[in-house]
Order: structure tokens, then C-alpha cells, then sequence
């Protein structure tokens, strides 16, 4: 069983060892996870909230770029 005090964040993410799974898959079976959220290091949602406000206050930035 992985103990709570060893979930932790690792920059550049961790492995899933053979333990995690295992101990994941049973509490799926126990019914108190359904999912688990893997993301890369930096949530995607980050870039599209970028590129969100950059179209809002700048415009077409690519077009800017390549037509400069």
C-alpha cells in the first residue's frame, strides 16, 4: 500500500510503479475512485488560457509575426 505522506508532486512527473497500480485498481474495485487525472507537467489548460487572452487583446498573432 502507498502511504499518504509518499503522494506527493515530483517536477518531471514519478513513474507509476507496479504498487501504485495495483493499490489504484483496488480502490477502483472498492468503489471509492472512479478516474485518475494524469497531465503532463504543465496543464494544457495553461497554454489555451495564453493563447486565449493573446487573440482577445492582440489579434491574429501568427499572421502579425509571419506577415511583419
Amino acid at each position: 500500500r502507498v502511504k499518504p505522506e509518499e503522494w506527493k508532486y515530483v517536477w518531471g512527473g514519478i513513474e507509476p510503479t507496479e504498487e501504485i497500480l495495483s493499490h489504484l485498481e483496488a480502490l477502483n474495485r472498492k468503489g471509492k475512485i472512479r478516474k485518475v487525472w494524469i497531465t503532463p507537467e504543465l496543464p494544457f489548460i495553461v497554454y489555451l488560457t495564453a493563447g486565449f487572452f493573446i487573440a482577445v487583446l492582440y489579434g491574429d498573432f501568427i499572421s502579425a509575426i509571419v506577415f511583419a
